[in-house]
């Protein structure tokens, strides 16, 4: 992802989006590359911690959203998702209301992201 990709996505400026990215950078969690497509823009990866980091925060969030939904029958927990689905689907007008509604949560479970769906 392009530093101004990350900009627009998380709806910061490019200053503030810069800070953030020298955080992380300072922590080993991303490095800058020039980008393959476009050698004008800078390109932005995880490094094996930040991929680390990455993945104990999804596991963090799925203990918690289980913790929230284990006492649902499972029709329940059903029905659940097909309502959060249909609300999350009417978030999305257009693809910049996309990039900016969705988050890349967790690219293998949101095989079937209704924002995805929708532009």
């Amino acid at each position: 992802m392009t530093i101004r990709a990350l900009s627009a996505h998380m709806q910061l400026s490019h200053a503030a989006t810069l800070r953030m990215i020298d955080r992380l950078s300072d922590d080993g969690l991303v490095i800058r590359a020039t980008s393959q497509t476009d050698r004008r823009a800078v390109g932005l990866s995880l490094t094996d911690d930040g991929l680390e980091t990455y993945q104990q925060l999804l596991g963090a969030r799925a203990a918690t959203a289980g913790s929230v939904i284990e006492g649902l029958k499972s029709s329940e927990q059903e029905q659940l998702k097909a309502l959060l689905k249909k609300a999350l689907a009417s978030m999305v007008s257009s693809p910049e209301a996309a990039v900016q509604c969705c988050r890349f949560c967790d690219v293998v479970a949101c095989s079937e992201c209704p924002v995805n769906e929708t532009y």
